[in-house]
């Protein structure tokens, strides 16, 4: 069984894991108006209140696949702040035979303090490894 996600770090607490999004995106977002568009085709059952001043939400989109019981499964494992580059990590069980080959979208919302990222902008990944990456200059 996976274990359930991490929900905080040093630095930053997971908001919510809600179905949908865009396969593999990572996305930072620095407003109201920008939560709510990047929301608008995600499940709404979750509420919070950011200090836009302090804090930003960074959304990440993992892909799993319906069939046998553990194909569904991803877990947030944690954020990854390496000089300027912020990234997720996931936690996913073992690989399985008889996965279908099929998309299972979930977003994981992270809410982070603006101190704990880097002053002058990072580079946002899906994970440390990603070869797409975002530049974010919060200033």
């Amino acid at each position: 069984m996976l274990a359930p996600d991490n929900s905080g770090g040093e630095g930053w607490r997971l908001l919510a894991a809600v179905p949908g999004g865009e396969p593999e995106q990572a996305v930072a977002v620095t407003s109201p108006h920008e939560l709510n568009t990047l929301t608008e085709t995600l499940d709404r059952s979750w509420s919070a209140q950011v200090d836009w001043q302090q804090e930003i939400v960074l959304a990440f989109t993992a892909v799993a696949s319906s069939g046998l019981l553990g194909c569904e499964q991803v877990g947030f494992a944690g954020l990854v702040i390496e000089g300027d580059m912020v990234a997720g990590t996931y936690r996913r069980p073992p690989v399985k035979l008889g996965c279908n080959d099929d998309a299972l979208l979930t977003t994981f919302l992270v809410l982070v303090d603006r101190d704990a990222l880097p002053a002058n902008g990072f580079t946002l990944r899906f994970t440390p490894q990603s070869p797409t990456a975002t530049p974010v200059d919060l200033s």
